[in-house]
């Protein structure tokens, strides 16, 4: 593969991997805040919140500094695989791959084009 199309695939990735990630965030926030604030103020709620202010994070710090926003992600992908796992009673899988599949893959499209870009 040549430098330019090497960089241009470096590129798009990046910037799926960033769209994913907003794309995400901002459906699990608009998700929090349709669900009422009411249920936001008890314990599982509040830890919703906490996992959605990381992937958002997570989501602007991938314009300056990608390995933390890469660190953000993950941990806000397996946040929700913890949180799905305590907290939901069925479809557990279906619905972590709804929540928290975007935000791995955004993590990888990340670390990929880092990579690509890194290499020689």
């Amino acid at each position: 593969m040549t430098d330019d199309n090497q960089y241009n695939l470096a590129m798009a990735m990046k910037f799926f991997g960033r769209a994913i990630g907003f794309a995400s965030a901002l459906f699990l926030m608009i998700m929090l805040i349709g669900g009422a604030l009411m249920d936001v103020l008890k314990a599982d709620g509040i830890l919703l919140a906490v996992i959605g202010v990381v992937a958002l994070a997570g989501c602007i710090l991938s314009f300056w500094r990608e390995r933390l926003a890469i660190a953000l992600l993950l941990l806000a992908a397996a946040g929700l695989g913890v949180y799905i796992g305590v907290y939901a009673s069925y479809n557990q899988l279906i619905t972590w791959l709804v929540l928290g599949l975007p935000y791995l893959a955004a993590a990888a499209l990340l670390f990929f084009s880092r990579w690509l870009e890194r290499r020689d």
